[in-house]
């Protein structure tokens, strides 16, 4: 019997010796390359030459909803400036298009173009809107049901809208924990959605609402264990829309927070605060080293960059 013991003892050991020294998951090999390949003179360079590339296109803002085809679950997605109060054209495109998912990106500002209040209805020209649910989800969030009805029309598009507020233009927000979530919530739905479409859109222009759709492009790529070439996707989407990617500060946010991202996917306890494993502190250094250049490159401007990223 001892020796079918120690037969089967060394057989252990040489398993334990064997996954000891195997090669990491494609994932985390994804994540060295990137975390490795990446700097901030590089994407600076980067984005301006993404800038010289669309320097003479009309940067009208678009009012209108239009459609970009973008590598998400659903191969195209709706984007548009928030419309004003009474807008009867964009709620009749909902209604047509069966959209049944928005997400609304502002500062401060008040929002119009809905009813917010739990039960509250708004006219739009031949357009009504009901609201059937609010949700405060904290950080900034919120989470509405509205009804989108046409006058004499019984049936109705339920639309789940949610807001992101106080994110300034041409900026980013600073809480990527709660980005990453929103989005993870949009591309499930575009996941499971068959007729029904998604739609983002932001105020004072469509910048926020394309760095929200760039940034789910580069997340669901890298859960494809796939490479995201982040500026070949700007790039690709501005073809589209030149006004996707408004300053440098939301450029190099996109690296940043494929950084953070990396950490929440790959070590065990969630990227926590203190994690001591290699694909944490590699990612910490590199969201540090980035933040840092870009906040000397803005002190000219007296630009901050949001203090929730640093």
């Amino acid at each position: 019997m001892s020796h079918i013991w120690t037969s089967r003892n060394a057989h252990s050991t040489t398993r334990r010796r064997s996954l000891a020294t195997s090669s990491p998951s494609p994932a985390i090999r994804l994540v060295t390359e990137i975390l490795e390949k990446s700097s901030f003179a590089k994407s600076k360079s980067e984005y301006e030459d993404i800038k010289k590339a669309n320097s003479i296109v009309n940067h009208e803002k678009p009012t209108n909803v239009s459609v970009i085809d973008i590598f998400l679950p659903k191969s195209k997605v709706f984007i548009c400036q928030i419309p004003q109060r009474g807008l009867e054209d964009f709620w009749k495109t909902v209604f047509s298009q069966q959209i049944t998912n928005m997400v609304m990106i502002l500062d401060s500002e008040p929002i119009e173009c809905f009813p917010t209040a739990f039960d509250g209805y708004m006219t739009h020209g031949s357009m009504t809107t009901n609201n059937r649910r609010v949700e405060d989800l904290g950080d900034g969030v919120r989470r509405f049901k509205v009804e989108v009805i046409p006058d004499g029309c019984s049936n109705a598009v339920l639309c789940t809208i949610t807001t992101i507020e106080n994110w300034p233009p041409g900026g980013f927000d600073g809480k990527p924990a709660v980005i990453i979530k929103e989005i993870n919530e949009f591309i499930s739905f575009l996941t499971k959605a068959k007729d029904q479409n998604g739609l983002v859109m932001s105020g004072k222009g469509v910048g926020r609402a394309g760095y929200f759709i760039t940034l789910a492009t580069i997340l669901y790529k890298f859960d494809t264990t796939a490479e995201p070439q982040i500026p070949l996707i700007v790039k690709s989407l501005r073809a589209q829309m030149p006004s996707l990617m408004e300053s440098l500060i939301q450029y190099v946010s996109l690296y940043t927070t494929l950084f953070f991202y990396t950490k929440i996917k790959n070590c065990r306890n969630g990227g926590a605060a203190g994690c001591d494993e290699s694909t944490c502190r590699k990612a910490d250094k590199a969201i540090e080293t980035f933040t840092k250049a870009l906040q000397a490159e803005l002190d000219s401007g007296a630009k901050q960059v949001p203090s929730k990223v640093k």
